[in-house]
């Protein structure tokens, strides 16, 4: 899980209490890293550790770049992460990069699920989330319980349209 941030930290934090494993890095704060290891979290050096660890492996960041540099930077998790896994990318950004990154990462045999959330800070410590999903139904249901373990899956169709769903969501409550 990369991202601990105001919406990650919870979402992690519920992970741990369904006892689901979670192996995260630190990126600008230590806070909660270091809260979260109290509860069992296991800290990796950086995305390309967590990826190493992971079999799914979800990253909430600010926007795209951000995404970009955890999957691709120079410590990336695409560099470790191995076949059979799936990435689940919960911030907002552009569908067609969704499309684009399973269409390359299928010959790897790594899936991808585009999963935004709505419902703010309140939401995430809440666990009640609007988890917009855009995958192949067989690797969005291998995800559900620890999907589950932070809000509400909506199945929105296939890789790109959990991010349209959420881009019409925000437009609508502007």
């Amino acid at each position: 899980f990369i991202g601990l941030g105001e919406m990650g930290e919870p979402m992690a934090r519920h992970l741990l209490q369904h006892g689901f494993p979670v192996v995260s890095c630190a990126n600008r704060r230590r806070k909660a890293i270091e809260a979260l290891a109290k509860e069992g979290l296991v800290e990796a050096e950086n995305p390309a550790g967590v990826g190493a660890k992971a079999d799914i492996f979800m990253t909430i960041v600010v926007d795209q770049a951000q995404t970009e540099q955890v999957l691709r930077g120079p410590t990336g998790a695409l560099s470790t992460l191995r076949p059979g896994s799936v990435i689940i990318i919960m911030s907002t950004i552009d569908p067609d990069y969704c499309k684009s990154l399973a269409q390359e990462l299928a010959p790897r045999d790594i899936e991808v699920i585009d999963c935004p959330v709505s419902g703010g800070p309140h939401g995430a410590v809440a666990a009640t989330l609007a988890l917009m999903t855009g995958g192949a139904a067989d690797v969005i249901e291998r995800c559900r319980a620890p999907l589950e373990a932070m809000g509400t899956i909506f199945p929105c169709g296939e890789v790109g349209m959990g991010m349209v769903a959420k881009l019409a969501n925000n437009g609508l409550l502007v």
